[in-house]
């Protein structure tokens, strides 16, 4: 089978001959056929197997030997293909011998000896599981943590990674789900959205690690497993598909020892006083002193009495904060907090009420418990909602990417509604309508509108009052497009019966999501000593040899370009035993170097989306010394790309050192070692 470098794969430029490079992408088919763990590609059209069918089956192990009570650590392994036992690795070609005593006793001895192998085994699987984490060739991720709290109890989580591969993995993006109820307090590095959580990892060097640290609590009226989901996607530098590494970790949710019972309308009315109450009962074993309440409302809330009376009153640009007395709540006792309040006409279709029970220690706060109850305020008759992948906004898309819708329908009416219409609007030049996957097949217009009706999705015939309705449309993007055109996302209902009276007035739609073509380009370098064809382009001895000099062609690359950039500004320093002799080929900009500081520059400026690769390339020589023999000598350090955007954001971008190995030539790498 030809394999293709990756600038071939790139280019699409054919080639006479092909060496496959060491750093070149590796033959997936053949790892999986083997049995080895591989990272699961998105979108990869490239491997003829698909690597997530069913023979390749993650397992998430808990380890509980050797494992502290606090911490655990989720491992993923890869399941292999093992042969059939019909097949002649199983076979016998020894015919069977006469049991005799001796045979006996050699039988018994066989197995004394399989049994301590089998115990020796296990311990050594006991101590491989409770200090390492099974990985795939090129990734590693896994969560710390304690994987036991109580309702209340602040922990902190830390998820892991770490490049395994000898090549830098790029435009790494990491997404955690929290479990419901669960409080982000404080996270670092910061995350880039308010909701904290996505981060932007960008480059990870190889064997370079890092981590993400989550400082959260949970607060559930509902014991059991949690569950905690991270999903990393990374693109190694010499692969031009995306990869995504996902893992989970479990925590089990006690129950606190503070127990909150609510009791109020379930839908309040505006302009109308309601009566509300929270009791907090202490049922664990430990008194509390320094015990605050605090009631958290929105602005479109008024408080008209309250027993106790209310001790202050706190307010910001959104909230209301209602504190109450320090008081104590000892063993099996129980304290009970009223008050009536109403709505304003400006409250929106659901409001809450938030209570806090606060101990105070020391100066420092603390929540022991809390309680959050939504609340629809009679007048709307539904709540729409419309989220991307888990999020309320997706700033940037990609070509191939998939992406989930989830609509959700509240009845927030009081009474039933049925003969439901849904429908979501999508731009329809962008998107590859054959992955479309939803609960039924629904009709597509040519305008991008996909409907949904009560004939033939049942669940939209009725929702019940006080119920909602929440599904999922999933689709992926053309791996193509033009960059200049927006994805846009809206969901729309309407409604033919409110109860028992049909409706003709009664629809309600979404904000558009709007997503932009995310602004990216590629940007590589190599050394060589030959082209392309295999001709010589340097000059001297290869391997470098003492006192003699040895030319190299030094390249820049930067291809696939997204977006549009006023400038791009390429830089990097040549070392003091490497010595300039001149530019070679240039297609777009200026490079220019600086004997004094052996600065090397290579600018170029109005770079738009769809522009043609741009590359530059120039000559350098050594003359290696006597302590260079059996070394390896440095030709160009980590070259950095610095990219202004058209709006004037940047962008920042760099490359590993290269040296006389070539690690990135067709031709001639690994010949690099100074020879006498």
């Amino acid at each position: 089978m030809e394999v293709k470098s990756w600038r071939e794969l790139n280019s699409g430029k054919k080639r006479k001959k092909i060496i496959p490079r060491p750093r070149d992408r590796k033959n997936i088919d053949n790892d999986y056929d083997k049995g080895k763990s591989v990272s699961r590609p998105r979108g990869d059209s490239f491997s003829s197997k698909k690597l997530l069918d069913d023979s390749l089956n993650i397992v998430y192990n808990n380890n509980d030997s050797n494992k502290d009570e606090n911490k655990n650590m989720t491992k993923i392994y890869t399941q292999r293909k093992l042969p059939n036992k019909s097949s002649s690795q199983y076979r016998s070609i020894s015919k069977p011998k006469a049991k005799t005593k001796n045979s006996n006793f050699k039988k018994g001895k066989i197995i004394i000896i399989f049994l301590f192998i089998a115990v020796f085994i296990l311990l050594l699987g006991s101590w491989r599981f409770a200090g390492q984490q099974n990985q795939t060739d090129d990734f590693q991720m896994y969560i710390e943590g304690p994987d036991k709290v109580v309702s209340g109890e602040e922990g902190v989580w830390k998820i892991k990674y770490k490049n395994l591969s000898n090549v830098s993995l790029m435009r790494m993006e990491l997404t955690v789900k929290y479990p419901a109820g669960l409080k982000v307090r404080l996270v670092e590095p910061a995350a880039i959205n308010n909701s904290k959580t996505v981060w932007n990892i960008g480059e990870l060097l190889a064997g370079e690690e890092g981590e993400v640290e989550i400082s959260a609590q949970i607060f559930s009226d509902d014991e059991g497993a949690k569950q905690l989901f991270a999903a990393m996607v990374y693109q190694p530098e010499n692969f031009s598909s995306d990869f995504i590494e996902e893992v989970d970790y479990k925590i089990l949710l006690n129950k606190s020892p503070i127990i909150i019972d609510y009791s109020g309308p379930d839908t309040a009315l505006p302009e109308t006083t309601h009566d509300w109450s929270f009791v907090f009962k202490n049922s664990g074993e430990n008194n509390f002193t320094g015990i605050q309440i605090r009631l958290i409302t929105s602005d479109n809330f008024i408080m008209s009495e309250s027993e106790p009376e209310v001790l202050d009153i706190a307010k910001n640009d959104k909230e209301k904060i209602y504190l109450w007395e320090e008081r104590s709540l000892a063993t099996d006792q129980q304290i009970k907090y009223g008050f009536k309040g109403k709505f304003t006409a400006s409250a929106k279709s659901i409001e809450y009420i938030k209570v806090e029970l606060i101990n105070l220690v020391n100066e420092e706060v603390k929540i022991l418990q809390e309680k959050e109850i939504n609340i629809p305020i009679m007048g709307e008759e539904l709540l729409l909602d419309l989220s991307v992948n888990g999020k309320d906004e997706m700033e940037h898309i990609r070509g191939g990417q998939e992406l989930d819708y989830q609509i959700t329908i509240q009845n927030t009416s009081g009474q039933d509604l049925k003969n439901i219409t849904a429908s979501l609007k999508l731009t329809p030049e962008l998107i590859d309508w054959n992955t479309l996957k939803s609960p039924v097949q629904p009709s597509i217009s040519r305008d991008g509108l996909v409907t949904f009706t009560a004939d033939t999705y049942k669940e939209l015939a009725n929702i019940p009052k006080g119920e909602k309705l929440q599904f999922s449309v999933k689709i992926k993007l053309k791996d193509q497009f033009d960059p200049q055109i927006k994805l846009k996302a809206k969901a729309s209902v309407q409604v033919g019966m409110v109860g028992d009276k049909e409706r003709d007035d009664v629809s309600f739609t979404t904000n558009y999501i709007i997503s932009a073509v995310e602004q990216l380009l590629k940007f590589r370098a190599e050394a060589n000593y030959y082209d392309d064809e295999g001709m010589p382009v340097g000059s001297g001895p290869l391997p470098p040899e003492v006192n003699k000099e040895t030319e190299f062609v030094l390249n820049f690359y930067i291809n696939q370009i997204s977006g549009n950039f006023s400038s791009l500004n390429i830089t990097t320093y040549l070392p003091a035993n490497v010595d300039w002799i001149g530019e070679e080929k240039l297609n777009k900009g200026v490079v220019g170097y600086n004997p004094a500081d052996r600065k090397i520059n290579w600018v170029i400026n109005d770079v738009n989306s769809g522009s043609q690769d741009l590359s530059a390339s120039f000559k350098v020589s050594i003359k290696p010394q006597t302590s260079d023999i059996g070394n390896t000598i440095i030709l160009m350090p980590a070259s950095t790309l610095v990219g202004v955007k058209s709006n004037g954001e940047n962008i920042n971008l760099s490359v590993p050192a290269l040296d006389t190995n070539l690690a990135e030539a067709l031709f001639g790498s690994g010949q690099g070692k100074v020879m006498q």
